[in-house]
């Protein structure tokens, strides 16, 4: 009994701990944090359009390593927010690659989001629901 509750307990802390990062891993990470990148510049760009600037100043310094980001969207229910999408413009100087993708999801409306081995720019939205909500204020009767 006690050898399969101290199992059960080493299974448990194991699955929790999740799997751990590689030493190339980290350095990527230290790296994605720290390296600037010299002039970074978009005019008028989509966020597509700016993640990928971002992927190729990557891959300039760091060809063998693959881009830690990674871009979910969920759909818009209606048509029109899907055509009003931001068009991203700014010019930065010496900023590392973890401050211009904060830069950017900024302006898209997604957040940045540390997820072990990668990043991930999620697309910040309203859940919408055929749900009413209502307000009833309380008497003086119920609260006695």
């Amino acid at each position: 009994m006690k050898i399969t509750v101290l199992l059960f307990l080493f299974c448990a802390t194991v699955m929790r701990a999740g799997p751990s990062m590689t030493a190339d891993e980290v350095k990527q990470a230290e790296a994605f944090a720290s390296e600037t990148i010299p002039v970074f510049e978009l005019k008028n760009a989509t966020f597509e359009d700016a993640l990928a600037t971002v992927r190729r100043a990557w891959e300039k310094r760091h060809p063998e390593k693959s881009f830690p980001v990674l871009a979910t969207d969920y759909q818009p229910t209606d048509e029109s927010r899907a055509k009003s999408s931001a068009h991203i413009t700014m010019s930065l100087k010496n900023v590392p690659f973890i401050k211009v993708l904060q830069y950017i999801g900024s302006c898209s409306g997604r957040r940045l989001i540390p997820r072990g081995q990668f990043f991930q720019m999620e697309s910040r939205s309203w859940i919408e629901e055929d749900w009413v909500y209502r307000s009833h204020d309380i008497t003086v009767e119920v609260l006695a």
